[in-house]
C-alpha cells in the first residue's frame, strides 16, 4: 500500500504545478509552451480532415453541417438497386445522422446494428419512395425524410429533408439527380426561389415531402397566418404552381354564403393587406378576372373569419382600420357597409342603408339608433383609398 500511494503522488504532483497552481517560476513557461503545442496540434487537424471538425460524435453529422456542404459532394450508388432505400442509404453514408441511421436500420437492421437508439419510429415504404424519421429529446426536435421522383429521361430526382428545431435552425432540402447510368447523386439547384415566395425574409417554417402524390409543400409563416407554397412534378423538375392558403374550401363557402349578388364565382388569387396596422394579415380574395371577392381577416388565433364580400364590379374601399363597399339595393336605396377591424379581428359590422333622403342604421343584424350609429362613424375616419396590392396565385387542386 506504502509502495502504491508514493506512485500516485510523484504523478499527480508534476501535474498540480502545470495546471494551474503557478507554483515556480517555470509554470508561465510551461504554460505557453503547452498552450503553442495545443494549438499547433488542432490546426494540423483542420488541415488533414474537415469531417473532424463537423462530425460531433461517432461519425454522426450535424444538420447545419450538412446544409453548409452537402452540394459539393456527388455521391457515389452502390449495388444494384435504385429505389429509396438505396439512394437514401448512399446519402446516410455519405452524411450520417442518428434519423439516418434509425431509417436504415427500419430499412435493413444489418446495415445498422441495434444499439436501442433505433428500435421504431421511422417509416421506410418502398412502394411510394418515402422514407422518414423524427427524434426529440426535450426541446430538440430534429427530422429526416426522403422521397424520389421517376424523370421522363430515365434519371431520378431524389430529395432528402433535413432539420433541428434547436436554434431555430428551420428545415432545408437538398436535391439530387440520380444518373442510373453513372450510378451518380449529382447535387441539383433547389427549385424553391425567393420571388415564388410571400415572406422572402423570413425562414421557412417546414418543406413537406410528398409521401403519396408528387406534389412538394414548403410553409411559410406570416404574422398571423400559415401559407404554403406549392410546388408539382411535371415529369422531370418541380415547378412552382401557387400557393395553397389551407383554408381555400372554407373562404369559398363563406363567400357564397354571404355575398349579396347572383352570380358567383370561384376564387382563384389573393392578395396579403394590413386594414388595422398591427402587423397581422388580411387576406383579400378575389376572381381571375377581378368580378367579384371577399376579405377575410384571422384574428389572435389564426381562422379565417369574413370581414367584408364586394359587390360585383366594384372593389372595396379601405381606410386606417376600416374597409367598406356601397351598392345599390333596389330603386332609390342604396348599401353602405363598414367593417371597421381591431387587433386582426371585425370588431363593427355597420349598414347605412339609405332610401332617398331617409337612413336606417344597423349593427349586424339589429337596427340602431342615429346616435349610435353617429359614435361607430367615429372610428370609420380618413378617406377610403383603392388599394392595389400584389396579387399571388391559389394553387387549385395540385396532386
Amino acid at each position: 500500500m506504502k509502495k502504491m500511494t508514493m506512485y500516485v503522488i510523484v504523478l499527480t504532483l508534476p501535474l498540480l504545478g502545470i495546471v494551474g497552481c503557478k507554483q515556480g517560476a517555470s509554470a508561465p513557461a510551461d504554460e505557453a509552451a503547452a498552450d503553442s503545442v495545443a494549438a499547433a496540434s488542432v490546426e494540423e487537424g483542420r488541415v488533414e480532415d474537415s469531417d473532424e471538425e463537423m462530425e460531433s460524435q461517432s461519425g454522426i453529422y450535424d444538420a447545419a453541417d450538412v446544409e453548409k456542404h452537402w452540394q459539393n459532394r456527388p455521391i457515389k450508388v452502390t449495388g444494384e438497386k435504385s429505389d429509396i432505400v438505396a439512394l437514401f442509404g448512399a446519402f446516410n453514408k455519405e452524411w450520417p445522422t442518428h434519423e439516418g441511421n434509425r431509417i436504415m436500420h427500419e430499412a435493413d437492421p444489418a446495415s445498422v446494428p441495434d444499439d436501442g437508439f433505433y428500435e421504431e419510429g421511422s417509416i421506410v415504404d418502398r412502394k411510394n419512395g418515402y422514407v422518414e424519421s423524427s427524434w426529440f429529446e426535450s426541446e430538440d426536435l430534429s427530422v429526416v425524410s426522403a422521397c424520389v421522383w421517376n424523370r421522363k429521361d430515365g434519371h431520378k430526382l431524389f430529395a432528402v429533408n433535413m432539420g433541428k428545431a434547436r436554434n431555430d435552425m428551420g428545415e432545408f432540402v437538398c436535391f439530387y439527380d440520380y444518373d442510373p447510368a453513372k450510378k451518380m447523386l449529382t447535387p441539383e439547384e433547389s427549385p424553391v426561389k425567393k420571388e415564388h415566395l410571400l415572406f422572402p425574409d423570413k425562414p421557412i417554417e417546414l418543406y413537406r415531402l410528398p409521401h403519396e402524390g408528387k406534389s412538394m409543400e414548403v410553409e411559410e409563416r406570416g404574422g398571423l397566418i400559415f401559407i404554403d407554397a406549392i410546388y408539382t412534378f411535371d415529369g422531370q423538375n418541380l415547378k412552382y404552381a401557387g400557393h395553397d392558403l389551407g383554408w381555400t374550401t372554407q373562404l369559398q363557402k363563406d363567400y357564397e354564403e354571404n355575398d349579396l349578388d347572383d352570380i358567383h364565382y370561384t376564387l382563384t388569387k389573393f392578395a396579403l393587406i394590413d386594414i388595422d396596422g398591427d402587423g397581422g394579415e388580411e387576406v383579400w380574395v378575389r376572381t381571375a378576372k377581378d368580378e367579384d371577392g371577399a376579405i377575410f381577416c384571422f384574428g389572435e388565433e389564426g381562422s379565417p373569419s369574413l370581414l367584408i364580400t364586394e359587390s360585383e364590379g366594384k372593389r372595396p374601399s379601405i381606410g386606417k382600420g376600416w374597409v367598406g363597399v356601397g351598392y345599390p339595393a333596389g330603386g332609390p336605396s342604396y348599401f353602405n357597409h363598414y367593417v371597421t377591424v381591431r387587433n386582426s379581428t371585425g370588431w363593427h359590422n355597420f349598414t347605412d342603408f339609405q332610401i332617398e333622403e331617409r337612413h336606417e342604421y344597423y349593427s349586424g343584424d339589429r337596427e340602431i339608433s342615429e346616435a349610435e350609429a353617429k359614435e361607430i362613424k367615429q372610428h370609420i375616419k380618413g378617406e377610403g383609398k383603392l388599394l392595389k396590392p400584389k396579387w399571388h396565385k391559389m394553387a387549385s387542386k395540385y396532386n
